[in-house]
């Protein structure tokens, strides 16, 4: 089975299962070595799948999905199948993960907005 360019894997919280995001698809693979299924869990997504993170019940996925480069939305999609769940955000997010309580999750948005940052005095001194 070809599944394309692999850009991005995320383990499962029971360590069973991989997801594999690529060019086209969301796959889940068991991690025993099993044969994998040969149908994606989840294909399309508006202008793409950028990033991928287990919820902690291990039943469904996080997906952070472009809209035209203008904004995003995180989906909640279901490993057994069925309709994704949306939520809109005003930013195209391009990585996410679940905090270990559930209860949080963190993103990383892309913005057309360049910024040049000067840090001063963040490294340690040097020995001598």
């Amino acid at each position: 089975m070809d599944i394309g360019r692999v850009r991005e894997l995320a383990l499962s919280p029971d360590g069973k299962q991989i997801a594999s995001l690529d060019d086209r698809a969301i796959y889940v693979f068991p991690v025993t070595g099993d044969s994998p299924e040969s149908a994606p869990v989840y294909t399309g997504g508006g202008g793409g799948i950028f990033a991928i993170a287990w919820f902690r019940d291990g039943k469904s996925l996080l997906a952070c999905v472009n809209i035209e480069y203008k904004a995003g939305e995180l989906w909640r999609i279901p490993v057994q199948g069925g309709e994704p769940e949306k939520w809109p955000l005003p930013f195209v997010p391009i990585g996410v993960d679940v905090h270990p309580d559930g209860r949080r999750i963190g993103l990383t948005a892309w913005n057309r907005v360049t910024e040049v940052w000067a840090l001063e005095n963040f490294l340690p001194k040097a020995a001598k």
